[in-house]
């Protein structure tokens, strides 16, 4: 196996999970506000779109997202450094995947101030949702870097 076989197999991880989020989210919804259903519908079906899209092109994703001097290097137990990589670009995915939904909600309820209770409530989710989602992008495109910083 070679680091695009291991982030393929990741990719897929992720699009099983997000699947699995959405259909959660999905069935999350209380009945409440007409509004927010449907808020909570359109993030599930984007969620099942992209993990869909993900599962699809799980090879042409993996190949943008893992450096390209490392595409054709095997991995093995002498060779751990590609291995690292590959699993700092998995966590990078995961950090993304929880940031991204957490994030559209949020924007959406504060862009229609429907309720400014919620508005304060959420800010501590807000600070979560904005880290992981820094923390994922740094992971993601400079795996290679904090592999190296990790020696």
């Amino acid at each position: 196996m070679n680091v695009v076989d291991i982030v393929i197999i990741g990719i897929r991880f992720f699009c099983i999970w997000l699947a699995t989020y959405s259909l959660l989210l999905l069935f999350s919804s209380r009945g409440v506000d007409s509004q927010i259903d449907k808020i909570f519908f359109l993030i599930s079906f984007a969620c099942m779109i992209v993990s869909i899209l993900s599962w699809r092109f799980s090879k042409f994703l993996s190949l943008l997202i893992v450096p390209a001097e490392t595409h054709d290097k095997e991995i093995n137990i002498k060779n751990s450094d590609n291995l690292t990589t590959s699993m700092i670009i998995i966590i990078g995915l995961f950090l993304l995947s929880e940031a991204i939904p957490e994030m559209v909600v949020f924007f959406y309820l504060s862009s229609h101030s429907y309720y400014e209770d919620l508005l304060i409530k959420q800010s501590p989710s807000f600070v979560k949702g904005t880290v992981q989602l820094i923390l994922g992008f740094i992971f993601l495109f400079n795996s290679r870097s904090i592999n190296n910083r990790l020696k």
